[in-house]
């Protein structure tokens, strides 16, 4: 079956279908796709509105096909929807349907005000509509039904109902016409008896099904699909597991009827008439749907704060020169000068963690208080900040132990939820570097100190080796490229500040809270140095950092170019009409992507100014 011609035929279909209809366009796109899909579609609105001209359409392409319509009430039977019992198989003691001209025999059905079937229909109803199978006496068949476009003016309030209402995929408000297609609606020729629709056969549609199961999801349709499901479940939307595989399989045919290969973020736009239960659910979940396009394919807006925080910063920078005149009693032996101690810790990642907040309010929230300044360590269960809504007061912790990198919305700033409050930095490394550094920690001591940590009792022992690799820990956590020598310096300075000794009793310990004060201490209290002097040591660790943040940055602007490009491709190759997604959302994110293409361009020439003045301020 040559596959360029079945699509070309599908538009062609499509287009047929849509001929003197006033806004139903993408009703009948939905009803369409539901078909293809194997699906059934729920039409929901006031009377008069056209649901039952959609059922007519859909069969309208498959004429040679049964086709069955019922509008049910609270009074109806099974008889009307199944058959009447057959009277020869009863008087053969068997109860069996005449289901020849009813709904178990249609391809293609229509059934009005649904959720007017009672418990005696209900039943049999669901088994048909999911497993395609009628239950007809002691025999289970085999149901040749396709799609049921299926009606009502109100959903449903019973719970009883909500096993149906789950049956219909696709979920679509019927309105009446707007203002603007009124005029348009009263001078409407009505040609339904002249309207010729091209044939598709249940080969064809059986072909679309089959070869749209090769069809793979995207990485980033996968991730989408997660985050949807944790926001449904936030927002107190059930969405069925059965429900979550139906709608993969349909974005597969969208794929596949589309001419791709794979399922797009763009084809995704389709899932807001899927998991909505109230119709002014559907704009919440479109709105998630493009929160999360920007959030995931541009994010300009974070890296915009982070430059604009790098660039006041640069501006401000003063090259210092630590000031250890205080301390020059404390100075080290000569043999801390070896390589190994000038060595730093090798740092594996950095990886930048957003903060925010998620609440369920309609209000804005206003920050409160922070607990926590830029530059400084943050604790996962540890209170960062305080927010206010409605007079209800909130609290947010990071997601990991890191450093508190960039302050987005300052106390009195008020912000929606999901928006990012700030930035902090996770630093991972390598856990066995850290031992081997606590080694050589020791072994520095031990000379300084002029004793042998290994003849020591082991409690005493292992008590100093943790608190070592506590430091550790904690420096590296907030400075990845300080030295070893820095680490024993502070060290040195706690025993002399407190009066204990580094030696084999119960005074052998030290608080490596005090000895992080006393490390901050002697680099952070700088004096500044005219422009003739050498950058020292300390100077150079700070910069290299600034850098190689600079470059993750730099990076990541590479990933969000080559995405926002993947994507501009990809808008191209549909031109200007998707088959199933509204042309509506096609020209107008061609244009925010490019904006956002030129936007990012910008924001990586500004940090690769940054970048440039700190490597000149390095040498």
């Amino acid at each position: 079956m040559n596959q360029k011609q079945l699509f070309d035929k599908i538009q062609r279909i499509q287009q047929q279908l849509m001929q003197g209809l006033i806004e139903r366009e993408q009703t009948i796109k939905l009803a369409f796709l539901a078909t293809l899909s194997g699906e059934h579609i729920l039409l929901i609105g006031p009377p008069g509105t056209g649901k039952s001209m959609v059922a007519r359409r859909i069969h309208l392409m498959f004429k040679e096909t049964p086709y069955f319509e019922r509008l049910l009430t609270r009074f109806s039977v099974p008889e009307e929807l199944f058959g009447p019992l057959s009277i020869k198989a009863l008087e053969q003691d068997q109860y069996t349907r005449l289901t020849q001209g009813y709904l178990p025999q249609a391809s293609i059905a229509f059934l009005d005000e649904i959720f007017k079937a009672n418990s005696a229909i209900l039943n049999a109803l669901l088994t048909l509509l999911n497993e395609r199978e009628f239950d007809n006496g002691i025999i289970r068949e085999k149901s040749p039904l396709l799609s049921v476009v299926g009606a009502s003016n109100e959903l449903p309030e019973s719970e009883e109902l909500s096993a149906l209402f789950d049956r219909f995929l696709f979920r679509q408000y019927v309105a009446p016409v707007s203002r603007q297609g009124f005029k348009q609606l009263l001078t409407l020729k009505n040609n339904d008896q002249d309207l010729k629709v091209e044939q598709l056969s249940l080969e064809e549609v059986q072909f679309i099904q089959n070869n749209a199961n090769h069809i793979e999801l995207s990485a980033e349709v996968v991730n989408f699909l997660v985050e949807l499901r944790k926001w449904c479940h936030e927002n107190q939307i059930q969405v069925s597991d059965r429900r979550w595989r139906k709608i993969v399989h349909m974005l597969k045919v969208s794929a596949f009827t589309n001419g791709q290969s794979t399922v797009s973020i763009w084809d995704c736009w389709l899932v807001q008439h899927c998991i909505w239960e109230k119709p002014e659910q559907v704009e919440l979940v479109a709105e998630m749907y493009e929160q999360y396009c920007g959030k995931a394919i541009i994010n300009t807006q974070n890296l915009r704060h982070i430059t604009d925080v790098l660039e006041k910063e640069v501006s401000k920078v003063k090259i210092q020169q630590g000031d250890y005149s205080v301390d020059t009693e404390l100075k080290l032996p000569s043999e801390f000068d070896d390589e190994l101690l000038k060595k730093a810790i090798k740092l594996t990642d950095i990886t930048l963690l957003e903060i925010n907040a998620n609440f369920n309010e309609d209000f804005e929230a206003k920050i409160i208080r922070w607990n926590a300044k830029v530059g400084e360590l943050v604790f996962k269960n540890q209170v960062l900040c305080l927010f206010e809504v409605n007079h209800k007061m909130y609290e947010v912790y990071p997601s990991k132990d890191g450093t508190l990198s960039c302050i987005f919305k300052d106390i009195g700033d008020n912000f929606k939820s999901g928006d990012i409050l700030g930035l902090s930095i996770d630093i991972k490394r390598d856990d066995s570097n850290k031992n081997q550094i606590r080694d050589n920690i020791i072994s520095k001591l031990d000379k300084a100190f002029n004793t042998n940590i290994s003849n020591w009792s082991s409690s005493y022992r292992n008590s100093i080796y943790e608190s070592v690799l506590a430091f550790v820990r904690h420096t590296f956590l907030k400075y990845p490229f300080f030295t070893e020598d820095k680490l024993v310096y502070a060290i040195v300075k706690t025993y002399q500040q407190v009066g204990n000794t580094y030696t084999n009793d119960n005074k052998s310990n030290f608080d490596y809270t005090i000895a992080f004060k006393n490390l901050e201490e002697s680099i952070l209290q700088p004096k500044e140095r005219s422009k003739d002097e050498e950058i020292n040591s300390d100077s150079k660790l700070w910069l290299k950092q600034k850098i190689y943040e600079i470059d993750k940055h730099l990076s990541n602007i590479q990933l969000v170019k080559t995405q926002l490009l993947k994507n501009i491709n990809e808008l191209k190759c549909y031109g200007s009409n998707h088959a199933w997604v509204s042309i509506d959302l096609i020209i107008p994110a061609k244009l925010a992507l490019k904006e956002n293409l030129d936007d990012i361009k910008n924001v990586e020439k500004r940090l690769n100014v940054i970048n440039s003045m700190y490597q000149v301020y390095l040498g």
